[in-house]
């Protein structure tokens, strides 16, 4: 059974388909390996904590810390029904990750503007979690266009990275309660997002 936190993640995803060298003294290398051996060593921890899972439907492969639970959800809006398929791993009550996917009518997407409707479903997004984007930037899978943004509220706090490919919405995220997920979990998840065949 989801509880309320994975519920709100959810329900906010679906608002969004709606709308190493160097030179130095000998202390300095040994310092510079010592270093190595630490970055090396969080490496090995973020890779033990990290499953690569796969979806073939969903063409993409991604490394959520364990197995999501996989849901498909219909979704009315004005150009009927979408499909929205989510992954949802709950790390604890107050932490979630996923990656949901939507199929839009390709007619839709060709007769609108990719950063418009970025833009859209980031703003439907934020708007309806009642949270203030206080970072944001365009971004690229490949050649397809993104959006990435950070966003607070007292409570809530999320880092997502949304993409178009084609007329498909691919949505990538982590939200907390109280705090921002570190730069770690944001590079060991949201940062290994990739298509499966591009």
């Amino acid at each position: 059974m989801k509880n309320k936190f994975s519920l709100i993640f959810s329900s906010i995803a679906i608002v969004a388909v709606m709308v190493v060298s160097g030179c130095g003294s000998s202390e300095q290398k040994g310092n510079d390996v010592a270093n190595a051996l630490e970055d090396l060593q969080k490496e090995l921890e973020t890779l033990e904590t990290s499953n690569l899972y796969e979806s073939i439907d969903g063409n993409f492969k991604v490394n959520f810390p364990a197995e999501p639970k996989v849901e498909s959800q219909s979704i009315p809006t004005e150009v009927g029904n979408i499909e929205m398929v989510s992954f949802m791993y709950e790390k604890s009550a107050t932490e979630a990750y996923m990656v949901a996917y939507s199929d839009y009518p390709s007619a839709m997407v060709e007769a609108s503007d990719a950063k418009t409707l970025l833009e859209g479903v980031k703003s439907g997004f934020t708007g309806d979690l009642q949270v203030s984007v206080i970072e944001e930037k365009e971004i690229k899978l490949g050649e397809n266009p993104g959006i990435f943004f950070k966003a607070n509220s007292e409570s809530y706090f999320v880092v997502f990275k949304d993409y178009l490919v084609k007329n498909r919405l691919y949505q990538i995220g982590i939200l907390r309660d109280g705090s921002f997920p570190n730069d770690e979990a944001v590079k060991a998840f949201i940062d290994s997002f990739e298509l499966i065949n591009k």
